[in-house]
């Protein structure tokens, strides 16, 4: 159970943080297809692009992982679990047989004690971003804030505030 003064500063702290998403569609008949459309000046297709990111992110990740199976001598099971992600999941992401999505990438993170920098630079790798419109992302920035590493914790406090929590497939 959450004790109150925590749920009290997440309260705060999701006021203070939080931003509605805006629903409005807005107008784009009047942006230039310079300022919408992605530059690749690198010469890559999109194809190349995005498969050398994905190489980037898997390389970030190995490390990450590599890391901290050295500094606490353990296996890539004790991460899995610790992030509570099921192994084929795992083994799928690790082995680039499925594209990365943000929750599995935000528990690994965590499982591996990243900082929140380094958990940034892993979804940034991916082409995920924390975002102040998403109120998992807000209470997820306040449990890194506060030190709050275990994903079940976690979990209740997203329960509590009746965002989807890590593993629920809605």
């Amino acid at each position: 159970m959450i004790d109150i003064k925590l749920k009290e500063e997440l309260k705060i702290y999701i006021e203070k943080h939080y931003v509605k998403p805006d629903t409005d569609f807005y107008d784009l008949s009047e942006v230039d297809e310079e300022t919408c459309c992605l530059q690749y000046n690198e010469g890559l297709t999109v194809n190349e692009r995005v498969k050398r990111d994905l190489q980037n992110f898997n390389d970030i990740l190995r490390t990450y992982i590599r890391n901290y199976n050295k500094r606490h001598n353990t296996k890539d099971s004790d991460i899995y679990k610790k992030a509570n992600i099921p192994k084929e999941h795992f083994n799928k992401i690790i082995n680039q047989k499925i594209k990365p999505q943000k929750k599995p990438l935000i528990a690994l993170g965590i499982a591996l004690d990243l900082s929140k920098e380094e958990i940034e630079q892993l979804l940034r790798s991916a082409g995920w971003a924390f975002t102040n419109t998403s109120k998992f992302d807000i209470i997820i920035l306040y449990c890194l804030e506060k030190n709050i590493r275990d994903i079940m914790m976690i979990n209740e406090i997203l329960y509590e505030n009746e965002v989807e929590c890590f593993g629920s497939t809605k």
